[in-house]
């Protein structure tokens, strides 16, 4: 009895340790996915040509290059050096993985642009568009849209901190203020 007992509690133990181990990948999965719509909010751009075939290209600086490898580790596709200029250009279009990256960002998207081309390419395979959630402060998609957009200066002077974003259009930069400056999150 002192056996089954011990077994069972090993049992337990270990099923417990695994559904931690789970909420653990899906919450690392889920911010890695919105770091990633930020960053295509910032410096990527869903296609889709005439015939029909949809990419996704993300242009960062090359000493971003780090970005541009961990999404094509967990989605496949190519970077390549710009001429002319320091930038890596980060391309999808495989069916399979670029399905996998929509799927992934469908519903974190915020960009307004991006959510149109966002659109275009779901009517076209045929998946619903989801829209996106109010940002809270626990989303990756701030260190995602920081990465592509945003800047972290130190004023040696005066021992200020700064930290900037920049964006055409006002719209995200109205999130970001209402997220976490006007609610006090910065």
């Amino acid at each position: 009895k002192q056996t089954q007992l011990l077994n069972s509690n090993l049992s337990i133990k270990k099923k417990n340790s695994l559904v931690k181990s789970r909420r653990k990948t899906e919450l690392e999965q889920s911010n890695f996915n919105q770091w990633l719509a930020g960053l295509i909010d910032g410096d990527g751009c869903f296609l889709l040509s005439k015939q029909g075939y949809a990419s996704l290209e993300i242009t960062i600086q090359t000493r971003d290059k780090k970005c541009l490898f961990a999404i094509k580790q967990k989605f496949g596709g190519s970077i390549k050096v710009r001429s002319g200029i320091d930038c890596l250009r980060y391309r999808i279009h495989h069916k399979k993985g670029f399905l996998d990256l929509i799927n992934a960002v469908n519903g974190e998207i915020r960009n307004p642009i991006r959510l149109l081309q966002l659109k275009k390419i779901c009517n076209n395979y045929e998946i619903q568009l989801i829209e996106p959630k109010l940002l809270t402060h626990n989303k990756g998609w701030l260190s995602g849209f920081m990465d592509s957009d945003g800047s972290v200066y130190l004023n040696l002077q005066s021992a200020q901190v700064f930290i900037t974003a920049s964006q055409k259009n006002r719209y995200l930069l109205d999130i970001i203020y209402n997220t976490y400056i006007r609610r006090g999150g910065l």
